[in-house]
Formats: C-alpha cells, sequence, structure tokens
C-alpha cells in the first residue's frame, strides 16, 4: 500500500493507495505553534478491514516526527492509534 502526502498552506491530507486506486485518507490541520490536528480517518467503503487507518497513522506519525511536531487527535481512531503504542505517546499534545 502506498501514501501519498499533499499538504496546502495549513491543512492535509494523507491518502492511501493500492493498486493506483484511493482507499482511504486522513484530514488534518497544522497549528501555527507547530502542531498537527488529525481531524478524520477514513478507509473508504468496501476497504475496511485491511488496515488502512493503520497505514494512514503511520504516515502521519513519520511526518510529525520528521518535522518536530506534536499531534492532537481529534479523530477517535488517531487517539486509539497513538495511546496503544508507548513509543509515540510522547507526540500527543492537548
Amino acid at each position: 500500500m502506498e501514501t501519498r502526502l499533499n499538504i496546502e498552506e495549513n491543512k492535509g491530507t494523507v491518502t492511501a493507495y493500492e493498486d493506483g486506486t484511493a482507499v482511504g485518507d486522513l484530514t488534518f490541520k497544522i497549528r501555527s505553534e507547530g502542531i498537527i490536528v488529525i481531524n478524520h480517518t477514513l478507509a473508504f467503503e468496501g476497504n475496511e478491514g485491511k488496515g488502512i487507518g493503520a497505514t494512514l497513522m503511520e504516515a502521519a506519525v513519520r511526518y510529525a516526527l520528521e518535522n518536530d511536531k506534536k499531534i492532537v487527535p481529534l479523530c477517535s481512531y488517531a487517539r486509539h492509534y497513538l495511546e496503544r503504542k508507548p513509543g509515540l505517546k510522547s507526540l500527543i499534545s492537548d
């Protein structure tokens, strides 16, 4: 599965692709103080249960780590993902 990150000004999307077809996306905003606010994580209809949410979160976490940013996980999936991985809890901001 491939992911693509698209950022325009203070908002962004991570889209997951399988065989060239979009199968899910994650949306976020970037606050001026360098915090990523994840609003939504979604596997598109018919693609549930394939680990797409985790793939999207991996890409978002990689971006946060590479750019020294914290994450506010408004999306319940994003919060659960970060909280169950001990090494990522330090990325969570309120």
